[in-house]
């Protein structure tokens, strides 16, 4: 019994090393894939920021970046990057001090020709952006010795109204206080009390947490309804909280004109992520599009394809959204970097950033299909010509490729076509049935690759033409058509 008993640990044990090194094994070369593909990239490692389908960064564009990073990090933010501040730095992001994940970051974006004005509370837009603090009573001392001034008193309230059929508000109070920037955008300091404060003692004082955090940022409507499906269609914001129709002091000390009531208010948020829109429809002052440039503020949700999605929202069916600025290459600082970057309205003109970040648009697939990824290194110096880039795989190639750090010459059908590429490519005019329109395209593209250690790397003969039939049906004429640009461009580039 002694031996068979021995037999069977030792069996188990050898089973267990055996499992063991199996597996330090698959994850050791699970690691050195993915650096690999790092190496091969150039990129930073991805920050929580990068993932798809949330909201990477909140922007402010600023008159004065060096005073707005004061104001910033002075409530207590930090940087995110360890970039050197130089005299022509146009961005500098900023964190909380810990990042919870899902929370966005704050980018600051330099523009001198910003006109600086004060809109009012419940001007159309982005309104205010609110950040979460251990003790508001606290933060004011420390803002008052900085020489900041709030524009409203701390005041303590329960956010919404009662409920209608119990007359009760069982909402957990909360701590308010606000500021302005100095381009007059209004900042919300909010701390929580009873037992949320305790619990978000407990998570400060095991390192989980610390302040200040990102809450939300408030964005008014002339229409709930609207602006809701909007959201909720295009992107996937739900509901988190509905505090309904609102009548409080809150609002009140705001500096909203009397008596500030809020004729529906929700707090929406995309799916797995601790950041959260609160969207408002006012009653009273009513929500209006006021004159002048809008809020200064607005949010980046990451997307996989910008061209795409820019169809889906901004496209014939669809009149919720319109295109505000077609995409172009941004160089975020660390831990963003290189990014396709566009802007989208709703139907108020509060415009929300598209971006995809170069960590996002690298297809493993490609790493692998083409030389086992040794020599996949995206770069400027490789010319890529796109044609069919009017809609599309085109249009979404060529963006995307551009975003990587290629040099792209996208042809296109239309002007309107051009038109969107012309941030992110060197684009031509051209129908490709005819000899004038292939020579445009060789010329344009030659005169690209004469530019220093310029090299045409690739051609995606995307143009296409419908000819239905069997192939022996139809005319020779028509087969050369469909077939003849690579060869010709091999023989011409």
């Amino acid at each position: 019994m002694r031996s068979s008993s021995s037999h069977t640990n030792t069996t188990i044990v050898a089973s267990t090393v055996a499992i063991s090194t199996a597996l330090f094994l698959l994850n050791k070369r699970r690691v050195a894939k993915k650096k690999q593909r790092a190496k091969l990239v150039d990129i930073q490692s991805p920050s929580d920021a990068n993932k798809i389908d949330q909201v990477a960064y909140v922007r402010i564009r600023t008159s004065n970046l060096e005073k707005a990073v004061k104001f910033y990090t002075d409530l207590g933010l930090v940087r995110a990057s360890d970039n050197i501040d130089t005299s022509n730095e146009k961005y500098v992001l900023l964190k909380s001090p810990i990042q919870l994940p899902g929370q966005p970051l704050l980018l600051l974006e330099f523009d001198p020709t910003r006109e600086v004005r004060i809109a009012n509370a419940s001007d159309v837009g982005y309104a205010r952006i609110c950040l979460l603090v251990k003790d508001v009573y606290t933060t004011e001392k420390q803002m008052k010795l900085l020489g900041y001034e709030p524009i409203s008193k701390a005041i303590t309230d329960r956010p919404g109204s009662p409920d209608e059929k119990t007359g009760k508000n069982t909402n957990a109070p909360v701590t308010i206080i606000a500021y302005r920037d100095c381009d007059y955008n209004m900042v919300e300091l909010v701390s929580l009390t009873g037992m949320m404060y305790a619990a978000i003692s407990t998570f400060n004082k095991l390192n989980l947490l610390d302040f200040p955090a990102w809450v939300h940022v408030n964005i008014n409507t002339t229409s709930f309804e609207k602006t809701y499906e909007a959201y909720n269609r295009g992107f996937g914001f739900v509901t988190d909280v509905d505090y309904g129709r609102v009548v409080n002091t809150l609002y009140q000390a705001l500096n909203i004109a009397d008596p500030g009531i809020a004729k529906q208010v929700q707090l929406i948020k995309l799916p797995k992520t601790n950041f959260s829109v609160d969207l408002i429809e006012w009653e009273d002052p009513q929500t209006t599009k006021a004159e002048g440039l809008g809020s200064s503020l607005d949010m980046a949700i990451t997307v996989k394809d910008v061209a795409q999605k820019i169809d889906e929202l901004c496209g014939e069916s669809s009149s919720s959204w319109s295109l505000s600025s077609a995409p172009k290459v941004i160089y975020l600082p660390k831990p963003l970097g290189r990014a396709i970057h566009a802007s989208i309205s709703d139907e108020d003109g509060t415009e929300v950033s598209l971006v995809s970040f170069s960590s996002n648009l690298f297809s493993e697939k490609l790493i692998k299909s083409v030389g086992g990824g040794a020599s996949i290194q995206p770069s400027s110096n490789k010319v890529v010509l796109i044609t069919g880039c009017d809609s599309g795989f085109g249009k979404s190639t060529a963006c995307q490729l551009a975003g990587l750090g290629f040099e792209v010459v996208a042809a296109c059908y239309t002007a309107a076509g051009a038109q969107f590429l012309n941030d992110i490519a060197k684009t031509v005019i051209a129908d490709l049935t005819t000899e004038k329109g292939l020579k445009a395209v060789i010329d344009v593209t030659t005169k690209v690759c004469s530019g220093d250690d310029k090299q045409l790397w690739g051609v995606v003969n995307n143009a296409g033409m419908c000819h239905p039939g069997h192939v022996l049906w139809t005319k020779p004429v028509s087969q050369k058509s469909i077939i003849s640009l690579t060869p010709c461009l091999k023989t011409h580039i």
